[in-house]
């Protein structure tokens, strides 16, 4: 899911079977014909019988800290070796919103209602999206004009084009355009045009068999391949344009239809974070292109389906996934999409009224990151609540989609 996630989607404990005879499947990978909808050819649960999975609602978060250890690397609180070291930690941070992405089309796949058409479908990530885009959009200009002008349009971002193009998610086509508004709603864009094109994505998806659903991974996997080269032989960059980033979204709904169809290989959450790992450590030596998202894409995949493989049937899964499905981690990975938003703002605005780049000794550098993280993790929540979930509500309200919620 993309920073803009209700959460994933869990459906009810159904008996494991193998063979023929399962529920699930014909044996080879098929859902029975009435399991099939609009959107979605699903294992044949009801709306009512969507449900969370905390493990991935946890896993928002992490990687939301992510992305925010790699922006307080570069806002340099520290210096010295504590700074080189959070350099090192967060050097690969942006990888985070790729995640974003292999999760939104996962959790997509899997939460839809079978009875959900492409327009209730897109009005639900409207009211899921819009509402704290727009505000956080607001909040990005009016500080630009006050306090933080690196916030404004200014004509390194594109200036007043960009700023419309960006409050209507579509700024980020234009690479140069892409950090116009809230520099990181730049992935708002690209969800924007993953939503755009999920019902189709969901109606392929729903006609695959396990065969089938791993050709669409690899065939995501090689999508994104021909994106890293494509963004290494461009003169500007273009690793923030919806299309270069539109094969990890497609690499989740494929992992999506494995876990539905239980193609998918039984996966504990060590293997996958091993996996993982390696792909971070490659991320760190490879160039940008090859960075943003080909290096860790395999790690991503193995985690978000093995969490999900694990909870999708009612499971609590293996240590990591229940560590993950802790209410703390639940709860602030309901406010990761407010976080991911407001955090360089927050960043931005004591940059330019109480500190820039200060390289303080690890003690007073520390506390002014943790001051930021706080302050940061407030707005969030007070936003969350205040803003996100009555306004998602109310548009749900005014639309008359009374289902429950999906995810991105």
């Amino acid at each position: 899911m993309g920073p803009g996630t209700d959460g994933p989607r869990q459906r009810p404990r159904l008996p494991h079977r193998t063979g023929p005879q399962s529920r699930l499947s014909h044996g080879d990978g098929r859902l029975p014909r009435r399991a099939r909808s609009p959107l979605n050819a699903t294992n044949g649960a009801t709306d009512r019988d969507v449900r969370n999975l905390p493990a991935l609602t946890g896993a928002r978060w992490l990687a939301a800290l992510v992305v925010f250890v790699h922006h307080a690397g570069l806002a340099a609180y520290l210096s010295g070796e504590p700074q080189r070291s959070l350099l090192t930690v967060g050097r690969v941070g942006h990888v985070g919103v790729s995640f974003f992405f292999v999760l939104s089309g996962f959790v997509l796949l899997w939460s839809t209602p079978p009875s959900a058409s492409a327009a209730a479908f897109w009005w639900r990530r409207v009211a899921r999206v819009v509402p704290l885009h727009l505000v956080t959009a607001a909040a990005a200009l009016l500080l630009g004009f006050t306090i933080a002008p690196s916030l404004g349009p200014r004509p390194a971002t594109g200036g007043w084009p960009a700023t419309i193009a960006n409050a209507v998610l579509l700024s980020s086509w234009v690479p140069t355009w892409s950090q116009a508004g809230d520099p990181v709603s730049w992935s708002l864009v690209c969800e924007a045009f993953f939503y755009a094109l999920f019902p189709a994505l969901a109606l392929l998806a729903g006609r695959l068999r396990a065969r089938g659903a791993w050709a669409l991974l690899v065939g995501a996997a090689l999508g994104a391949l021909a994106a890293a080269l494509a963004i290494d032989t461009a003169t500007l960059d273009l690793s923030r344009v919806p299309l270069m980033r539109l094969p990890e979204f497609v690499a989740g709904v494929a992992c999506g239809r494995l876990v539905q169809v239980r193609a998918w290989p039984r996966m504990r959450s060590s293997v996958a974070l091993l996996l993982l790992a390696v792909g971070w450590v490659i991320a760190g030596h490879a160039s940008r292109p090859y960075a943003v998202a080909l290096a860790t894409l395999p790690g991503f995949v193995a985690l978000i389906g093995a969490l999900g493989e694990q909870q999708s049937y009612g499971g609590t899964g293996d240590a990591f996934a229940r560590w993950l499905s802790r209410p703390t981690l639940v709860r602030l990975g309901e406010w990761s999409f407010a976080f991911y938003l407001v955090h360089i703002l927050v960043m931005r605005t004591i940059e330019h009224t109480v500190i820039s780049h200060p390289g303080w000794r690890v003690g007073p550098g520390l506390a002014l990151l943790l001051g930021v993280l706080a302050l940061a993790l407030g707005i969030s929540a007070l936003l969350h609540h205040a803003i996100e979930v009555p306004a998602n509500a109310a548009i749900r309200v005014r639309t008359q989609q009374r289902s429950p919620p999906l995810s991105p």
